[in-house]
């Protein structure tokens, strides 16, 4: 009989059909290439529907070593998996492209109402135009307070044009990450067009496809309907600064205001496409 391989780019799985670890596989599941391009991972292997072998990815002075572990006599009986593998999307800028790094509010979008201690920024839009995202609702615009000392952010998009804040009570006692930023803060990004293309790694800007977490895998559970959310995209760096009415407490603080970035965390987007509930949090080193 033919084996059957799949890989995960995730280590220390457990397989066993726990429902944590299969959120894990679901999400992160993709191809040999991958693994062996990140230099993590696990593979796994099935023969007449039994799992017969598994093997972890990783990486030592640069080589890439895969290494057999022993099957858990709690894992003998694990199914294999159904879910469709994965490919990284890495952003390309191009004067064509579908979606947006930066811009600025407008008709088309504005500016959550609610006020909390420091102003929303406009990130840009994912257009469901892109066959790869045409699950989405509609095209997806972006915003975020990236000056708050937020932990998650959740978005009401049932105005898609005027999203308003769910977890408003909780962002109102966040204070903003420096002092030099309040409500009436503006500070808009270059407007960039750019398409997703496959990848067998992450670039520095905006990935989509599969997850790269920094600090551990969180899918979060849409608090309007309970349902887990669906990955949208990440972004690590956008586009420089086009205008802004900061004034920098220090030399060192300008660094802060020169480009959209996230104090060098990623900035991770989910949604619920029948609550229309976005998701957006960060994680960092």
């Amino acid at each position: 009989m033919t084996k059957e391989h799949f890989y995960i780019s995730e280590n220390s799985l457990d397989f066993t059909g726990d429902s944590y670890y299969e959120e894990i596989i679901e999400t992160q599941i993709t191809n040999q290439e991958t693994l062996i391009e990140l230099g993590r991972g696990t593979e796994i292997v099935f023969e007449n529907e039994k799992l017969i072998e598994v093997y972890e990815y990783y990486e030592d002075n640069r080589d890439i070593y895969r290494r057999k572990r022993e099957i858990a006599p709690n894992e003998l009986n694990y199914r294999k998996p159904i879910y469709q593998p994965k490919s990284i999307l890495k952003s390309i800028i191009s004067t064509s492209g579908l979606h947006q790094i930066g811009g600025d509010f407008s008709d088309d979008f504005y500016r959550p109402s609610e006020k909390i201690s420091t102003s929303f920024q406009y990130l840009g839009y994912i257009n469901n135009e892109d066959p790869t995202f045409s699950w989405l609702p509609y095209k997806l615009h972006l915003t975020y307070p990236i000056y708050l000392a937020a932990e998650i952010l959740f978005l009401d998009y049932s105005d898609n044009k005027k999203p308003k804040l769910f977890n408003l009570d909780e962002l109102l006692k966040c204070s903003p990450i420096l002092d030099e930023v309040d409500i009436n803060s503006e500070i808009s990004f270059i407007p960039q067009n750019f398409n997703f293309q496959p990848s067998n790694n992450y670039c520095l800007e905006i990935n989509s496809g599969i997850p790269n977490w920094i600090q551990g895998h969180y899918i979060p559970k849409c608090p309007k309907s309970g349902k887990r959310m669906q990955f949208v995209c990440q972004i690590y760096n956008g586009s420089q600064t086009e205008k802004s009415n900061i004034v920098p407490a220090s030399d060192w603080n300008k660094n802060y205001f020169e480009k959209m970035e996230f104090f060098g965390a990623d900035l991770y987007i989910f949604i619920e496409p029948e609550s229309n509930i976005v998701c957006m949090f960060t994680q960092g080193t």
